[in-house]
């Protein structure tokens, strides 16, 4: 959820650290939102998704296996 309005960059990355997604990168309003993603057109392996809103910024990692 976003306190208030701000631009939201959303990316993944692979383990060498390259870019191969990005899944938001624009201005969004106050409130919650739901994003869902497939990764079938990606192969197995480990990813990180790196979220920011302004300067607040926060990275997972994800696992894709079939």
């Amino acid at each position: 959820g976003l306190a208030k309005e701000g631009y939201v960059n959303i990316q993944v990355y692979d383990l060498t650290g390259r870019c191969v997604e990005t899944i938001v990168n624009r201005k969004m309003g106050r409130g919650y939102y739901n994003i869902t993603r497939s990764f079938y057109s990606h192969p197995d392996g480990v990813y990180f998704v790196k979220m920011r809103v302004g300067e607040i910024s926060r990275m997972e990692k994800i696992i894709r296996l079939r």
